[in-house]
């Protein structure tokens, strides 16, 4: 099975005379359960965003949809090269469960 991927918006940053929302604080978690344990890994981030408030279609801060938020923060992750996109960091997370359901290395003594 695959992870339940959940994009959560905490905050934005917007200019107040016009309502256009500059900056995205998003969070990435992934859950899943493997054998009955249920795993879950993280991520956290922030992106800045532009727009027209002039646009037609402009959406202002006070219409603004946490599904909007979420479409506009994966649409500007997968514009920049620089970048991991959306599905990348999914990717990783999956990554991240998949190491802790199946260690490689783990520390410790074989004594009590």
């Amino acid at each position: 099975m695959a992870a339940t991927f959940t994009w959560n918006i905490p905050q934005v940053d917007r200019q107040v005379s016009s309502g256009l929302i500059t900056n995205i604080h998003w969070r990435l978690t992934a859950v899943e359960t493997i054998n009955g344990t249920e795993y879950s890994a993280e991520c956290y981030g922030s992106k800045g965003v532009s727009g027209d408030p002039s646009a037609e279609g402009f959406i202002a801060y006070d219409s603004v949809t946490k599904d909007n938020a979420i479409a506009w923060v994966k649409a500007a992750l997968d514009a920049d090269e620089d970048e991991d996109s959306a599905a990348e960091k999914e990717a990783g997370l999956q990554g991240q469960i998949n190491k802790k359901a199946a260690p490689i290395q783990a520390s410790g003594t074989p004594w009590a």
